[in-house]
């Protein structure tokens, strides 16, 4: 005698083949200190709030379709200091940020932005 088994649609039947683990390597978490300054009238400009770089970062990345990791911003004295914890290249990530903090100087109408991603400084200027 064969027993029937019924099931809802919100249920999952998991099979072998669903718990298996995946053999491909994952690739290696990287923890960076991105440390960014605006100026505006050629004197520092901090009157930008976290959340606006906070926003950016994140629109940035939704748009690019990146598995954002985690990361954290923090506002210490007339600097932004962001740290990644991600798996992305570094050039991708220079790229990323460069965009996510013009986006923020442009909007805050300022003159330049220093941006330095582990000791490698670059200054980004705007021009209206």
């Amino acid at each position: 005698m064969a027993k029937r088994l019924h099931h809802s649609e919100n249920q999952k039947l998991f099979f072998d083949e669903d718990l298996s683990v995946s053999s491909k390597k994952s690739r290696e978490t990287i923890n960076y200190i991105v440390k960014v300054n605006f100026r505006k009238e050629s004197k520092k400009f901090s009157n930008i709030p976290a959340v606006e770089i906070n926003d950016a970062l994140r629109t940035v990345f939704c748009n690019s379709k990146i598995n954002i990791g985690q990361y954290d911003i923090a506002k210490i004295s007339d600097c932004f200091e962001i740290k990644l914890y991600s798996q992305i290249d570094k050039n991708l990530l220079n790229l990323i940020l460069t965009k996510s903090v013009s986006v923020v100087g442009l909007k805050y109408k300022c003159d330049s932005c220093k941006l330095e991603v582990e000791g490698n400084s670059k200054t980004i200027c705007f021009y209206y």
